[in-house]
Protein backbone atom coordinates (compact mmCIF):
# COMPACT_ATOMS: atom_id res chain seq x y z
CA UNK A 1 0.00 0.00 0.00
CA UNK A 2 1.47 3.32 -0.85
CA UNK A 3 0.45 5.97 1.22
CA UNK A 4 -0.47 9.40 -0.59
CA UNK A 5 2.09 12.36 -0.31
CA UNK A 6 5.07 9.37 0.02
CA UNK A 7 6.08 9.94 -3.73
CA UNK A 8 6.36 13.73 -2.96
CA UNK A 9 8.55 12.91 0.48
CA UNK A 10 10.93 10.40 -1.98
CA UNK A 11 11.14 13.47 -4.79
CA UNK A 12 12.00 16.26 -2.37
CA UNK A 13 14.70 13.41 -0.39
CA UNK A 14 15.81 12.63 -3.88
CA UNK A 15 16.87 16.60 -4.97
CA UNK A 16 18.08 16.89 -1.58
CA UNK A 17 20.77 14.15 -2.10
CA UNK A 18 21.12 14.98 -5.79
CA UNK A 19 21.59 19.09 -5.35
CA UNK A 20 23.63 18.58 -2.21
CA UNK A 21 26.34 16.29 -3.62
CA UNK A 22 26.44 18.54 -6.88
CA UNK A 23 27.02 21.66 -3.90
CA UNK A 24 29.36 19.49 -2.41
CA UNK A 25 31.59 18.38 -5.73
CA UNK A 26 31.06 22.05 -7.41
CA UNK A 27 31.17 24.44 -4.45
CA UNK A 28 33.91 23.19 -2.22
CA UNK A 29 37.18 25.06 -3.65
CA UNK A 30 40.21 23.21 -2.19
CA UNK A 31 42.46 20.17 -3.17
CA UNK A 32 41.06 17.71 -5.76
CA UNK A 33 41.82 14.75 -3.31
CA UNK A 34 39.18 16.40 -0.64
CA UNK A 35 36.71 17.09 -3.03
CA UNK A 36 36.59 13.17 -4.10
CA UNK A 37 36.44 12.60 -0.08
CA UNK A 38 33.46 15.27 0.40
CA UNK A 39 31.52 13.51 -2.75
CA UNK A 40 32.56 10.03 -1.30
CA UNK A 41 31.16 10.59 1.90
CA UNK A 42 27.56 12.38 0.81
CA UNK A 43 27.40 9.14 -1.49
CA UNK A 44 28.23 6.86 1.49
CA UNK A 45 25.72 8.91 3.92
CA UNK A 46 22.83 9.15 1.27
CA UNK A 47 23.34 5.22 1.11
CA UNK A 48 23.30 5.00 4.40
CA UNK A 49 19.97 6.55 4.61
CA UNK A 50 18.19 5.07 1.73
CA UNK A 51 19.46 1.32 3.50
CA UNK A 52 18.32 1.99 6.82
CA UNK A 53 14.52 3.50 4.97
CA UNK A 54 14.66 -0.32 2.91
CA UNK A 55 14.98 -1.84 6.34
CA UNK A 56 12.06 0.20 8.11
CA UNK A 57 9.68 -0.96 4.80
CA UNK A 58 10.95 -4.52 4.99
CA UNK A 59 10.19 -4.75 8.39
CA UNK A 60 6.93 -3.11 8.09
CA UNK A 61 5.86 -5.27 5.37
CA UNK A 62 6.94 -8.26 7.20
CA UNK A 63 4.41 -6.85 9.77
CA UNK A 64 1.61 -6.32 7.57
CA UNK A 65 1.55 -9.37 5.72
CA UNK A 66 2.32 -11.68 9.27
CA UNK A 67 -0.33 -9.87 11.08
CA UNK A 68 -3.11 -10.39 7.70
CA UNK A 69 -2.24 -14.06 7.92
CA UNK A 70 -3.27 -14.00 11.64
CA UNK A 71 -6.76 -12.14 10.93
CA UNK A 72 -7.21 -14.44 7.76
CA UNK A 73 -5.94 -17.65 10.05
CA UNK A 74 -8.52 -16.30 13.01
CA UNK A 75 -11.36 -15.78 10.43
CA UNK A 76 -10.82 -19.47 9.45
CA UNK A 77 -11.04 -21.28 12.98
CA UNK A 78 -14.24 -19.13 13.84
CA UNK A 79 -16.08 -21.08 10.46
CA UNK A 80 -16.47 -17.90 8.41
Amino acid sequence: MIVPGVGYALAVLAAVVIFGGILVARGVKTQPFLRKRYLFVVIFFAALAYGGWMSSEIIYDQQVISSSAVLQDGRESQGH
